[in-house]
């Protein structure tokens, strides 16, 4: 069941309503995406809004944090590059996806 991104963030009373999605990869070797812009590791955050509206839902960081790239097609290069597929249910899963994978029969595992 896919399920609409703004769904997972959570609205408290006096909250920001938003979620931060951050995850930083290795950028070392022959593979390397653009190491002499990133050096060795690539964070690429993604920020989800309550109210769905988001105008640059992306962020490419270097490894002092600092932001390289918003650009969506910078993104997809990079993915690219490093043959990390994110359209692979396996590789990316909600919490209550997970409990579901991880807790299964064997055959549920095919229905992904």
């Amino acid at each position: 069941v896919q399920k609409n991104l703004k769904e997972l963030v959570r609205k408290e009373a006096n909250a920001i309503s938003r979620a931060v999605v951050r995850v930083t990869i290795l950028n070392k070797g022959e593979d390397a995406y653009r190491p002499d812009l990133y050096g060795d590791t690539i964070s690429v955050e993604r920020i989800i809004e309550k109210t769905g509206a988001t105008s640059n839902p992306y962020r490419l960081l270097d490894s002092n944090g600092k932001i390289v790239s918003r650009l969506k097609s910078d993104l997809d290069n990079m993915l690219d590059q490093l043959n990390i597929q994110v359209e692979n249910p396996v590789a990316v899963l909600d919490q209550e996806e997970a409990k579901k994978f991880l807790t299964g029969s064997p055959a549920d595992k095919y229905k992904f």
